[in-house]
């Protein structure tokens, strides 16, 4: 089967490569959300837009698809982190809990802190970072991730 002159699974290939390199920026950019199941759900509706729609796959080979082609990008994914960190992620240091003294590392720092529960605060101003993940104190403009 052929789309706009172009074999259809030549097309699928295609769309799955650019999943591939979508979930590996998402790494890459550091994205701390969930990034299971942001490159997961981005597998699964390449697969089903791909292989299911485009290239009419047939039931053995799209069974298969539901599993590897999410697995390919949580992969992806993941290799983008790994390079994130070790080109960023290893540099950033730890905070320090103003109330108790605990360092609280970089990937927590907008949570509470583990031995007393207080939210991390701004070395500057002592704004609350809480859900914070700009890297930037709101209140004073203060750069927190590179630093501390």
């Amino acid at each position: 089967m052929t789309l706009f002159g172009v074999d259809s699974g030549l097309i699928a290939f295609v769309l799955e490569i650019i999943a591939f390199i979508g979930c590996f920026v998402i790494g890459v950019a550091g994205y701390r959300g969930r990034l299971n199941r942001v490159s997961t759900s981005i597998g699964l509706v390449t697969h089903v837009i791909g292989r299911m729609i485009i290239a009419g796959g047939e039931p053995p080979a799209s069974v298969v698809g539901f599993i590897v082609t999410p697995l390919y990008c949580l992969i992806a994914a993941y290799i983008g982190r790994g390079i994130w960190w070790l080109y960023a992620g290893r540099h950033l240091k730890p905070y320090t809990c103003h109330s108790c003294g605990h360092k609280i590392p970089y990937e927590h720092a907008t949570s509470r802190c583990p031995k007393c529960g207080e939210f991390a605060r701004c070395a500057t101003c002592r704004y609350s970072l809480r859900e914070n993940v700009s890297g930037r104190c709101p209140e004073c403009g203060h750069e927190f991730g590179k630093e501390l």
